[in-house]
């Protein structure tokens, strides 16, 4: 929160204060942004889900998985597969393949 407060030129105690006022909490949209910065790179990237986990700000990936599971529903490996499948499956249709 210190550096996020930093970066906006606000103290902490006044992101906190303009949070409450939107009926935000600080972790809650920290974990959102992991999660969706995590989203495009399982879609955009090859890269493990351990690195995944590391570089959206997750000491452990377990922490990252059950995370990304409350989230969306599914594991960082069934969300990479179905939208790899389902990606797969919309290029094929488009070049009017059968798979």
């Amino acid at each position: 929160m210190k550096n996020v407060a930093k970066a906006l030129d606000l103290s902490v105690r006044s992101l906190q204060r303009r949070l409450a006022e939107n009926e935000l909490i600080f972790s809650h949209l920290l974990e959102q942004t992991r999660i969706e910065t995590a989203l495009m790179m399982l879609e955009n990237s090859n890269v493990s889900i351990i690195e995944v986990a590391m570089e959206v700000g997750y000491k452990e990936a377990s922490h990252f998985a059950r995370a990304f599971k409350r989230n969306t529903g599914l594991t960082p490996q069934q969300y990479r597969f179905q939208y790899q499948t389902e990606n797969i499956k919309s290029t094929a249709s488009s070049l009017h393949v059968n798979i």
